[in-house]
């Protein structure tokens, strides 16, 4: 139950890109964390975010054309995923799109994004999950979630749309070739109620969006959610796509290979990996963890991430059967729900070094980790969170001071990253995670602590790290929250309240994990 000690700790849908003139330089975000700084390579970070500044931040991208490399965007808002709580009701609007002219030190916000209504989905600029700048013009693209793909032709001083309908397309992505400024959209058929004037599907562009020709492949399915697309970089012809369709079953995703020049495809699906139950297959959690790239120098090195991250070196044109070859993170390869070490479950960016084509970045629902040879067997990573700190809290305790003369620690529940302990007198010692999964509420007790996890669970946690559960049985007065409530008498340690529904459970002897109603 317990975890390690780490330096930083990291948090879902972290965006990253390293800079194409200077890989020291490493900028990444969180969607609720802010725009964070490396000018060593990882090894430490500052945030670039003022504090009075909306923190959203869901994709990053550099003006990939000579002499524009200080050039730099982010967008944010994330419509559903992280922020979510059990009925999906919880969301982080975005407030636009911001700019940077100095290589990431200053961002400026567009205000051709602006939003007239804050916090209600109205606008093309609230949800944003991806930017692209083209090569040849420097044209913005930007992937708007509910509205399509728009386009700025003038440095972001406007923005138009391209492709899509108000409401007719729930998803879209968004890629653009390093070399020829192609372009690939894919629209998904899951929409607002609202019939798309533009058929749901994957489309190309060679003029930079004037035009779009649809090369959806025969075999996609007819009902899809989210896509993400890439274009291979040694071979700007060459694209793949990996679907949800929604479903959250076995089959539910699918990867297709396109020749934009033909629009003959592939259907690769029934090679996707699958090493068995309880975690060892391809899981997108109802399309949020979702991640695709190729090798710089190899088109056939590809990688997709679910909850794990997934390898092949032919193309997946056949199925990769093992694990050390296949399944290079998120859970151990072990499969019975362990970390693969310095990596973690639920994958959202994948980012070649521009310099090093075996060197992968990898952003997580732990933060960050840098592969130095991604073509290795097995593949060893490297935890680079150390000074990253965009960890979402769902709550905060301060250690209570019952048989002490002065406790210092205090913990935190968090999203996805356990329940890390701090101690306020020594900031730079990190933390320590007592608990794994989606910490909710905690409690420091004298000589132990009190977690929660997702979904109502709930552990007594000792000094020497072993846990006992002690939520109610289940089945009994409902139903519980995704981050649900307890409370601890600080009269008596013993004593633990836990409401379910109608009820009112009472723990009278936390010691002994005996559970009684009250």
């Amino acid at each position: 139950m317990a975890g390690g000690r780490t330096d930083g700790c990291g948090r879902a849908y972290t965006a990253l890109a390293v800079s194409r003139t200077d890989s020291n330089v490493v900028i990444a975000g969180g969607v609720s964390g802010g725009i964070w700084k490396s000018t060593d390579r990882g090894r430490t970070w500052k945030l670039k975010t003022s504090m009075n500044t909306p923190l959203s931040v869901t994709w990053i991208a550099q003006d990939p054309r000579n002499g524009q490399s200080a050039v730099w965007y982010y967008v944010s808002g994330e419509q559903r995923g992280s922020g979510s709580d059990l009925g999906g009701t919880a969301t982080f609007f975005g407030n636009g799109i911001y700019k940077s002219t100095d290589n990431g030190e200053t961002w400026q916000f567009l205000s051709s994004s602006a939003d007239n209504t804050p916090n209600e989905y109205s606008g093309p600029f609230d949800f944003v999950s991806k930017v692209a700048v083209s090569p040849i013009n420097g044209n913005v693209y930007i992937a708007s979630d509910g509205f399509g793909i728009y386009r700025s032709t003038n440095g972001s001083g406007t923005f138009s749309r391209v492709i899509g309908t108000d409401g007719g397309h729930q998803w879209s992505d968004i890629a653009v070739a390093d070399s020829s400024g192609v372009l690939v959209a894919v629209l998904s058929s899951e929409n607002f109620g609202v019939a798309p004037v533009d058929t749901p599907g994957v489309y190309k562009s060679v003029n930079h969006g004037d035009t779009w020709t649809r090369v959806t492949p025969a075999t996609f399915p007819s009902s899809h959610s989210r896509s993400v697309i890439t274009i291979a970089p040694s071979n700007r012809d060459l694209a793949y796509v990996l679907t949800s369709k929604g479903d959250g079953d076995r089959t539910d995703v699918k990867l297709h290979k396109i020749v934009l020049s033909s629009g003959a495809s592939t259907d690769l699906s029934a090679n996707i990996p699958d090493f068995g139950n309880p975690v060892g297959y391809m899981d997108t959690q109802l399309d949020y963890n979702m991640a695709i790239a190729l090798k710089p120098n190899d088109p056939n090195f590809v990688l997709i991430g679910g909850i794990n991250l997934f390898r092949s070196t032919d193309g997946f044109a056949t199925k990769p059967t093992i694990k050390d070859k296949g399944w290079v993170g998120g859970y151990a390869t072990v499969n019975d729900v362990s970390g693969y070490e310095n990596h973690h479950a639920d994958q959202h960016a994948l980012f070649f070094d521009p310099f090093n084509s075996n060197m992968l970045w990898s952003g997580h629902d732990g933060g960050i980790s840098r592969s130095h040879n991604i073509s290795a067997e097995p593949v060893v990573w490297e935890d680079m969170n150390s000074g990253y700190n965009v960890t979402q809290f769902y709550t905060v305790a301060l250690a209570h001071q019952s048989g002490k003369a002065e406790l210092t620690d205090f913990a935190g529940g968090t999203q996805d990253n356990g329940t890390p302990v701090f101690d306020y007198t020594d900031p730079g010692a990190g933390s320590v995670d007592i608990s794994s999964g989606d910490g909710a509420f905690v409690y420091l007790a004298k000589d132990r602590a009190i977690t929660s996890a997702q979904e109502g669970q709930a552990f007594r946690i000792e000094l020497d790290d072993s846990f006992v559960a002690i939520a109610p049985p289940d089945g009994h007065g409902g139903s519980p929250l995704f981050i649900h409530p307890f409370a601890v008498d600080p009269g008596d340690e013993k004593i633990l309240f836990y409401p379910l529904d109608h009820v009112i459970w009472r723990n009278g002897n936390l010691g002994t994990a005996t559970t009684s109603t009250g």
